[in-house]
């Protein structure tokens, strides 16, 4: 994030502690994301709000309104947003075997432009997005949610992520067959599905309804 800001600091011409916005960046994150949801469709978005705040209590020195709007053209700049390299290969292949591609993350409004930006919107069904229901994964009513709006049932889906908590142990309490995406070869906490690459999925999801052997999770309170 540190190099993102001091490219929009440049391009606005706008002197900013990088360090001290994003410490209070994440302040007013926690502080502002209740009220996350009622922003959705509108200008400026959350994202664009906790800039702004956090950019006036960092005493940034400058045209803050510009820096606001270099900030947003970085974020959903494609340079900032690197796919491993095999990701889009592997999400085609998927599709044209006629797997249904949702997207389900914790993020803001910006996600679906920065999917666009990226070439990719016509590869996914649909996009969720934690700000629009003001939860983040491992919430299961996140996970419900997304499978509502694709009309799948949970043991009709797989959810493929790279963080634990957030999306093995999650998706496993939603009912969801998961795999985690654990491209370090990392120790898991518990026996799970892994696997260390994209290209993986083109075994590993078998069958139309991309079916794969589960482990039950313990429930946890």
């Amino acid at each position: 994030m540190g190099p993102l800001v001091e490219q929009a600091a440049q391009h606005a011409g706008v002197r900013v502690p990088v360090e001290r916005f994003l410490r209070e960046s994440e302040r007013l994150w926690r502080q502002l994301w209740p009220q996350a949801p009622t922003l959705l469709g509108q200008l400026p978005s959350f994202a664009d709000i906790v800039h702004d705040r956090a950019l006036r209590r960092a005493r940034a020195q400058g045209p803050i309104d510009t820096m606001v709007r270099c900030l947003r053209e970085e974020a959903l700049a494609p340079r900032w947003h690197r796919p491993y390299p095999e990701t889009e290969d592997v999400l085609r292949a998927l599709r044209h075997r006629g797997h249904a591609l949702y997207v389900l993350s914790n993020h803001t409004d910006y996600l679906p432009e920065i999917l666009g930006n990226l070439g990719w919107s016509a590869l996914f069904a649909g996009v969720t997005f934690s700000q629009e229901i003001g939860i983040a994964k491992p919430d299961p009513r996140l996970f419900a949610l997304a499978l509502d709006r694709a009309s799948c049932s949970p043991a009709d889906a797989v959810h493929v992520g790279d963080q634990w908590d957030a999306d093995y142990v999650g998706a496993r309490r939603a009912g969801i067959p998961a795999l985690w995406l654990n491209r370090a070869g990392s120790a898991a906490p518990e026996e799970c599905e892994t696997v260390r690459d994209l290209r993986e999925l083109r075994t590993r999801l078998a069958g139309p309804l991309g079916c794969v052997p589960s482990k039950r999770l313990p429930n946890r309170p």
